[in-house]
């Protein structure tokens, strides 16, 4: 093995025992650098928008700084380079209908795929500088990269999986307790005389497993990988109003229009909304929902909520109504941030309660 190779496999190392996924880009930088004899390179990955590229790291000779972003992803050499994981190296960018760098000092370039994660750059001022050799070691130097960010990515999914069933699992062993409790003491009193117990416990009972259902629904839920793809608002809608169980509350919608979301995500948030209208009004309730110039809305004409606990209604366990699970609107809130989406409430035009999402991708 040539020196150049063990040292690249050395870089690999470090990037395994790095502390932070910084240190990975600053070690594959210095490696092109300092092994490959690349000056002029960067690491670039989809912005938090994913409309453009942003600078994740740089070498001393580029002339931007990290955190700018660069160009569009579905554009140039970088753009096409990241959908079709296909190297390209352009001996002379002056000739390329593709490669329009913003800066005419560039005559050559080579881009290279980093997994899913984005994409190297490596450039240069003069004409056919990169070899088969600078070719084959970049790319096993962007292969350690990819790995390492995809063992990073698996790794803070875990952590956060374990971190979710540790609560949830308390949040279970305690919230179960009482229903469980009133179960148990009214089938007791029920042997001797039924009639006014059974109905306390088929309340209890199903306070039970409304809890099973949310903890469950946060518990399988990778919120870290959400799968967006175009959704009508209207059909999801009319889909969750319809498995609703009401027959004291109507339904006003104004909206047709396509968002990008993840589809289970987006059902669950709807349903816990659209339930939380129902189950917190005593009568009949009329409940509406619309869009907004950067998101949707729910809301109802029912009691609403006190302005002095707004700011707790997605906390974790803490439920307005006495039979309430506590954990729907956190689901709410949960399954909005994993679309980057914000959610709000306040008091709605008829009085009631309004939840706002807003920070949505609208296609249409």
């Amino acid at each position: 093995m040539s020196s150049g190779l063990k040292e690249l496999h050395r870089a690999a190392n470090r990037m395994y025992g790095a502390d932070s996924i910084e240190d990975c880009y600053e070690i594959t930088i210095n490696a092109a650098v300092d092994v490959i004899g690349m000056d002029w390179c960067s690491l670039v990955a989809p912005s938090d928008e994913a409309d453009v590229f942003e600078i994740k790291a740089i070498s001393e000779a580029g002339t931007a700084e990290p955190g700018e972003r660069v160009f569009g992803v579905e554009k140039g050499v970088a753009g096409y380079v990241y959908r079709t994981k296909e190297t390209r190296c352009i001996d002379d960018v002056t000739g390329s209908d593709r490669a329009k760098p913003t800066d005419n000092t560039i005559k050559s370039a080579l881009t290279i795929a980093v997994g899913d994660w984005g994409v190297f750059h490596a450039m240069s001022a003069e004409t056919n500088t990169f070899d088969s050799r600078d070719i084959n070691w970049a790319e096993l130097l962007c292969m350690s990269l990819g790995t390492v960010l995809e063992r990073h990515q698996r790794e803070e999914r875990l952590r956060s999986q374990n971190e979710r069933i540790t609560q949830l699992a308390g949040a279970l062993s305690h919230d179960l307790r009482n229903p469980l409790q009133v179960v148990k003491a009214r089938a007791k009193l029920a042997r001797e005389d039924p009639d006014p117990h059974l109905d306390a416990i088929q309340d209890a009972t199903d306070q039970m497993e409304a809890l099973v259902d949310d903890l469950l629904a946060m518990i399988r839920s990778d919120t870290t990988n959400p799968e967006m793809e175009p959704v009508s608002l209207g059909q999801m809608i009319d889909h969750c109003w319809t498995h609703l169980d009401s027959e004291t509350a109507t339904l006003s919608e104004q909206t047709d229009r396509l968002v990008r979301a993840d589809r289970r995500f987006l059902r669950q948030i709807f349903e816990n909304l659209l339930t939380n209208a129902v189950v917190h009004s005593d009568g009949s309730v009329e409940v509406t929902v619309g869009t907004t110039a950067d998101g949707f809305f729910v809301a109802d004409d029912g009691p609403g909520i006190p302005s002095a606990k707004q700011n707790r209604v997605f906390d974790r366990g803490h439920s307005t109504a006495t039979d309430g699970t506590g954990f729907g609107l956190n689901i709410v809130q949960e399954f909005a941030a994993a679309h980057g989406w914000d959610v709000s409430v306040t008091e709605s035009k008829m009085g009631g309660a309004r939840f706002d999402v807003t920070g949505v991708e609208f296609l249409d």
